[in-house]
């Protein structure tokens, strides 16, 4: 009997724990992305990483191409708003102001602009960055969250650097 319930109680967690090793999507923690000189009115390439996995994207006025922490990233722009993907999941990001509202894969996305900082939440996890003036042209970006989506603003704050 205790070998029946304890086959029925692995059976059962077996699906679960299989989702959760998925390689879907990798839980990034620490990104950052810099550039020191823009490469012409509007364009900026930006180099950096996230966990050890390269971050190298290219931002101009229709958009964002390139990897983000490995994962490929095509991010197009309309105004304020941000449609695209990052790795298998669909990104969209509206700015209204000093807040910025979307979806990440099947997370909201809420995030506040103070300073040079941004802080907000992709789902149930906080994540913060902060931007900081390299010279003589450049810019550092640093986004951090202890349970993951640090990746998910890298792409989109290279676009407001670049912005003419």
């Amino acid at each position: 009997m205790k070998r029946v319930i304890g086959a029925t109680l692995l059976v059962g967690l077996l699906p679960g724990l299989a989702v959760a090793a998925s390689p879907a999507q990798p839980r990034l923690t620490k990104c950052f992305a810099s550039t020191f000189v823009q490469a012409g009115r509007g364009v900026a390439l930006f180099k950096g990483n996230c966990n050890g996995k390269d971050t190298t994207l290219k931002a101009d006025s229709s958009g964002i191409k390139g990897r983000v922490g490995g994962l490929v990233t095509v991010i197009n722009a309309s105004g304020a708003n941000y449609t695209g993907r990052i790795g298998h999941s669909k990104f969209s990001l509206k700015w209204h102001g000093a807040t910025m509202t979307g979806r990440y894969g099947a997370s909201t996305l809420r995030f506040g602009v103070v300073g040079s900082t941004v802080i907000g939440r992709v789902g149930s996890a906080r994540i913060t960055c902060s931007i900081k003036p390299l010279p003589p042209l450049g810019e550092l970006i640093t986004c951090t969250g202890a349970h993951g989506g640090a990746h998910v603003l890298v792409p989109f704050l290279t676009k407001v650097y670049a912005a003419p």
